[in-house]
């Protein structure tokens, strides 16, 4: 992308408009596609992260506490820097269903969702047994999965 190579650029704007065609107009996916959205937000990601620290705490799991802490702030200083990287800009959709600033890819959301879920997994990941751990892998793979698949149609450019 950021080389501004015609194919690519060509394949990457038809796959956002088709995606956006998809979704746009439809009440209820794109209801479902911002739910989704949602729950890789970084207030959503923050409080989880929040929420876990204390119970570790409160455990004395100091180590596993700055474990989620340190990866947690980790990714607000890797999501600009790849993004600055990649140079992916927002595509421009006949009806977009979301609008953002700065580049477009990775998405804050996506990435996120990756490292924050993925060190909460690996986290509690142990102190799961039995059918539980299928279980709780299966949320955590699902979760990561479809709020990335969620940013693909969602990501346009502000309106000029």
């Amino acid at each position: 992308m950021r080389l501004q190579w015609a194919p690519l650029e060509s394949a990457d704007h038809g796959a956002a408009a088709r995606l956006n065609s998809l979704v746009a107009g439809h009440a209820a996916v794109v209801s479902i596609v911002k739910a989704v959205t949602w729950l890789g937000s970084g207030g959503v990601l923050w409080t989880l992260i929040g929420m876990a620290v204390v119970v570790l705490a409160i455990r004395r799991r100091w180590r596993l506490a700055i474990y989620l802490l340190v990866t947690g702030a980790g990714v607000l200083t890797l999501d600009p820097i790849l993004k600055a990287l990649v140079g992916r800009l927002r595509p421009v959709v006949a009806h977009p269903i979301a609008y953002g600033r700065g580049d477009s890819f990775p998405s804050g959301h996506a990435l996120g969702s990756i490292v924050c879920y993925g060190a909460l997994f690996l986290v509690f990941l142990p102190a799961t047994r039995g059918m539980w751990r299928r279980v709780f892998t299966a949320v955590i793979v699902t979760l990561i999965a479809v709020i990335g698949i969620s940013r693909l149609p969602a990501r346009c450019a502000l309106p000029l």
